[in-house]
């Protein structure tokens, strides 16, 4: 980064260039340990921009010689890289925590606590109510709080909690700030209209904290109005950004996330087999939660199965929602990295997943055994999902991981608190 001062007599330079510094003590705050702050470097004396020194004026046009600007091959750190994969996996885990939110919020919407159609209509209601919840929290990763909820206002509590706690570790006000925290750290290579997003992405949560606490209208709204704003991020991302090695790895880092989201849900959901009703309902909050809904009525035209299900969001190389669409793409971008061999670590991480999805028969996931089991549905999701983790830890080891040795500015000791 160069920025010049424009006198009588030329421009003078400030040399300089953007730096990360540390904010706060790691150990007690560890999501907001770094910023990005531009840092210039001081002249012993000082000098005047009309009258500048001989040595420090750069006559433009003499420097330019006439001639079109050099283009210079951008070099992307460990720093860069790792903040830019980040904001791929938070910008994806924001998104799919405000849907998986909006499909639960809907259940218990339409959940009035008495129902026209019988005692057992009303049974499986609430089966599949605790289901979807207890999926929110074991997704999310939050401390229980669902389970000892038992009236509507509770569920509310939880609700908002899951939305506008930042400091909550699994909710989507989280997400957010930390895919913001990442944002800022690359601020130079993301566009104008970002910003923008971005604000309004923080004045809906801010609306929304400030609400009053029986405002369920507005929780709900706010929830749709973050996925929104994610979406805009992601077609900025993709459509913005030169897609050079930094942006390879951040839809890497979304393409992951968003797998790891999809078999996290389906273990928690699908897993285990419930009355028909019960089911039906619970598959159609994993399809709107996945974003599969309208794409599964037009192909399928019925209630959802699990097999059906499962194919879509699975298998279907075809859909952008799917676990194995996700996962190619990330081989894909992963390949087009400088010095990809096809036979690392990470290499043969993609290969086991896609010899998992491909050697699996969807109908054959709709066995349950004497336990009420999905044995084998439960055994691929898991398997999946621990294959992705290893994709993403040996990322880090690959691309993301600082050489041997070096040290942060602030050396060994404990933090250093910057104002």
């Amino acid at each position: 980064r160069l920025f010049d001062v424009a006198g009588r007599r030329g421009y003078t330079p400030m040399m300089g260039g953007l730096a990360q510094v540390l904010v706060t003590d790691p150990p007690s705050e560890p999501m907001a340990t770094t910023a990005a702050k531009d840092v210039w470097v001081l002249a012993e004396r000082r000098s005047r921009s009309d009258q500048p020194d001989a040595s420090s004026v750069v006559d433009a046009p003499r420097l330019l010689g006439g001639r079109r600007p050099r283009v210079i091959d951008s070099v992307s750190t460990p720093r860069v890289l790792d903040d830019l994969y980040w904001m791929g996996r938070y910008g994806e885990r924001a998104e799919a925590t405000g849907r998986l939110l909006v499909a639960a919020n809907q259940m218990v919407r339409d959940h009035r606590g008495e129902t026209p159609y019988g005692e057992q209509a009303r049974s499986d209601a609430d089966v599949a109510l605790a289901v979807v919840l207890d999926a929110v929290t074991a997704v999310t990763a939050t401390a229980p709080g669902f389970r000892a909820s038992t009236t509507r206002s509770d569920l509310l509590a939880e609700f908002r909690s899951l939305t506008v706690r930042t400091r909550r570790i699994g909710s989507l006000a989280h997400a957010v700030a930390a895919l913001q925290t990442c944002a800022r750290a690359v601020r130079d290579q993301l566009g104008e209209d970002t910003w923008a997003v971005f604000n309004r992405l923080d004045t809906a949560l801010a609306e929304c904290t400030e609400s009053p606490a029986s405002d369920e209208a507005g929780l709900w709204s706010t929830q749709s109005r973050v996925v929104g704003s994610m979406l805009a991020v992601a077609g900025l991302s993709a459509e913005s950004m030169v897609h050079d090695p930094g942006w390879f790895l951040m839809d890497t880092g979304k393409r992951i996330e968003r797998a790891l989201q999809i078999t996290a849900l389906l273990a928690e959901t699908v897993g285990t087999a419930r009355p028909p009703a019960v089911e039906q309902a619970v598959l159609a909050a994993v399809l709107n939660a996945a974003d599969s809904s309208v794409t599964y009525r037009r192909r399928y035209r019925g209630a959802p199965e699990v097999g059906a299900v499962a194919e879509l969001v699975l298998f279907d190389g075809g859909n952008p929602r799917s676990v194995i669409h996700s996962v190619e793409r990330a081989a894909v971008n992963l390949s087009s990295l400088p010095g990809s061999t096809g036979t690392s670590r990470t290499d043969r991480a993609l290969e086991r997943i896609v010899a998992t999805l491909r050697r699996v028969d969807p109908s054959d996931l709709e066995d349950v055994d004497a336990t009420g089991t999905r044995s084998e549905f439960d055994d691929v999701v898991r398997s999946v999902h621990t294959d992705l983790l290893d994709l993403s830890e040996s990322i880090t080891a690959a691309h993301l991981t600082l050489p041997g040795g070096t040290q942060p500015l602030w050396g060994r000791g404990g933090g250093r608190v910057l104002s």
